[in-house]
């Protein structure tokens, strides 16, 4: 077991204890001769390294852990480097400060506070999905990062065990638990011959979260709402030819039941598995015979979204439209996809494709949609050829509504009766401040 920084031993000694051999590395002598002090234990060696450059071989150790140290550290070079010397199976452990919680976001953003509690200038907290995300871009697999401690450090002795009590059963309570001091960090190094299988996953991830979309009453609402908002200026959907792509989770089949469904996926409800990359290819779809392609918060997740829009051109009809919904980045929205939100934001990409594709629910970068239709106007020429781009249709969609149903991954205990009522007043706010408060856009573009 290798410790990262192990300050003054305190935590070697109760490593120690496991009967595991622990290697405890810090870049500072004397805190390690305070270590050694504390905890002269046979099964531990202590030895100074710098975390970024490690002198172990690769694939050495079966575990890794450490208490508050990486965000002293520059994360992607350590968990890299991490990651070099951890044996395949070997485990990580690390709990850190949380930046959701209000005491330790001001602490480590405000810099005279900062200054007066000691911290160094370098040091900062996570949040918890960017972190989950650079873990499983660096190669780390099962990956769980989980909110915990509500006890404060000043707390006086007579009143720990009272108070502790009452922080775990804060945190069991959704939203709140989000508010903890410390994350607990754990993921695993797995071969290309042990990791399940990344579309196998992905398949079981679309069912959970399809039954769970399904059994959210205010969500099932909000995507009737976008539905109804995205057919508007059709007169009679029901008599379109329409293919629905990335229809894993989506309930858009049990709004308009002549939708022709597809995924990359394959799931047994679907009308039709393929990669839709390769839509001209298909042979399933005559050429020039679609009124309408649609997707919902898909094309953030495609390799290449403007490869597939040029290929979907081929089946449309001449006028036929693409109508897609995506993320969109207000004042409001911004913090909430960036911080809040599990998949990645990037901005920075120079081409317009996914870097790294693993696999379909995995890759993702919900910048990418708004870089190709609002800020790299040369992207948006790409589609030129096959649509109507001069004639873009583009319409902001909700602010707070979908959040406040919890999304897919929880539902929020908001009454139907009371979300309903709010609906309409979140959505005329998104129509009128979208740059302040708009969540989602939806785009529809014209086949030449």
């Amino acid at each position: 077991m290798l410790e990262l920084g192990c300050g003054t031993g305190y935590f070697t000694r109760e490593l120690a204890r496991s009967g595991a051999d622990v290697v405890a590395i810090d870049v500072s002598p004397e805190l390690l001769e305070i270590a050694k002090a504390n905890c002269s234990a046979p099964n531990v060696r202590y030895e100074i390294q710098n975390a970024y450059e490690l002198s172990y071989p690769d694939a050495v150790f079966d575990s890794v852990v450490g208490s508050s140290v990486l965000h002293h550290l520059e994360i992607e070079a350590a968990i890299r480097e991490i990651y070099r010397v951890l044996k395949v199976g070997g485990t990580i452990c690390f709990t850190e400060p949380n930046m959701l919680n209000p005491q330790i976001a001001i602490q480590k953003n405000v810099p005279w506070i900062k200054r007066k509690l000691g911290d160094s200038p370098d040091e900062t907290a996570f949040f918890r999905w960017p972190l989950r995300r650079l873990l499983e871009q660096t190669g780390y697999r099962d990956v769980q990062i989980d909110p915990f401690d509500f006890l404060h450090p000043r707390t006086p002795a007579s009143l720990v065990d009272r108070l502790d009590a009452l922080g775990r059963f804060f945190e069991n309570m959704p939203v709140l638990s989000e508010l903890a001091g410390s994350l607990y960090v754990r993921a695993g190094k797995s071969s290309a011959t042990v990791v399940q299988d990344e579309e196998a996953k992905d398949r079981a991830a679309t069912l959970r979260n399809r039954a769970r979309l399904s059994a959210n009453k205010n969500l099932l609402f909000w995507y009737g709402e976008l539905y109804r908002d995205q057919f508007k200026d059709f007169p009679n959907p029901g008599a379109l030819s329409i293919l629905e792509i990335g229809s894993g989770t989506s309930p858009l089949k049990q709004f308009l039941s002549n939708v022709v469904t597809s995924d990359v996926l394959d799931l047994d409800y679907l009308d039709l598995v393929f990669n839709c990359h390769e839509i001209d290819k298909l042979d399933a779809i005559k050429d020039k015979s679609l009124d309408v392609i649609t997707l919902t918060n898909v094309l953030h997740h495609l390799k290449s979204p403007i490869v597939f829009l040029n290929g979907a051109a081929a089946k449309l009809k001449s006028g036929g439209k693409v109508i897609a919904t995506e993320p969109f980045f207000s004042l409001v929205s911004t913090p909430i996809w960036k911080h809040l939100h599990f998949e990645p934001v990037d901005f920075s990409i120079s081409e317009p494709e996914l870097m790294q594709a693993h696999g379909p629910l995995t890759s993702a970068n919900q910048a990418l949609p708004s870089l190709i239709f609002f800020r790299r106007r040369e992207w948006l020429q790409r589609l030129n050829e096959n649509y109507d781009i001069a004639n873009l249709s583009v319409r902001p969609f909700t602010a707070l509504s979908y959040m406040m149903t919890g999304g897919i991954s929880r539902k929020l205990p908001v009454p139907g009766f009371l979300y309903r009522a709010l609906f309409p007043i979140d959505l005329a706010l998104s129509r009128r401040f979208p740059d302040v408060c708009a969540a989602f856009f939806t785009l529809t573009l014209t086949r030449r």
